[in-house]
């Protein structure tokens, strides 16, 4: 079964090659538009789906290679591929972030390297991110995440994501919602414009 809606939703990917390079878009991994420095558990995949008001469609496709190794591929448009690469080399304690390092756009003209690192804030549910990167990034580029869960009538509800990032000079905003069990309904502000899409993680082990 779960081949199968890979294999689906990899078709829907070829459909979907419209994008915007170096883009983080939504993943469990990411914030909005920037990385950071968590990776996938092996075998563990993601396919995310996403448009921009004014502008394009996008997708992207995550895998967990082995432990702290992720790898992936975005398509944009004219059939233009890109790989993406991420290895986090250190684990977060209680005293030092973890660390990754990572590098986007491999195959087009200008790909984007980054080294990124991650921390909860001593006693909050609140983790800041900071990173230096090329290319796309352009330099710094910082953020901030949280989990939420929604309580309704005294029972446990959905578990939201929110994301705040500073990148290019821009402010961006954004929520994740986790309405069913491996989906994300994703909602941002991007350069003031709005983002939306879906993504869905799941794991063939």
């Amino acid at each position: 079964m779960v081949k199968t809606r890979v294999i689906l939703m990899l078709a829907l990917l070829g459909t979907m090659l419209m994008a915007l390079p170096a883009l983080g878009v939504f993943g469990n991994t990411e914030l909005v538009m920037v990385p950071s420095a968590d990776t996938l558990r092996t075998q563990q995949f993601e396919l995310g789906f996403h448009a921009m008001t004014d502008g394009p469609w996008f997708g992207e496709f995550h895998l967990g290679i082995a432990p702290g190794f992720e790898v992936g591929v975005d398509a944009i448009e004219d059939n233009d591929l890109g790989l993406r690469l991420k290895y986090r080399f250190l684990e977060e304690t209680k005293d030092t972030p973890a660390l990754a390092v990572g590098i986007n756009d491999v195959g087009r003209d200008d790909v984007s390297p980054y080294i990124v690192a991650s921390m909860r804030f001593p006693k909050t549910f609140i983790r800041w991110h900071l990173g230096l990167g090329g290319g796309w990034y352009d330099g710094l580029f910082l953020g901030l995440s949280t989990d939420l869960n929604t309580i309704s009538s005294g029972k446990k509800g959905t578990p939201i994501s929110l994301m705040l990032e500073v990148v290019n000079g821009d402010l961006n905003a954004g929520a994740g919602i986790n309405f069913a069990p491996g989906w994300k309904l994703d909602v941002g502000i991007v350069s003031q414009e709005l983002l939306l899409g879906l993504t869905y993680q799941n794991s063939f082990k």
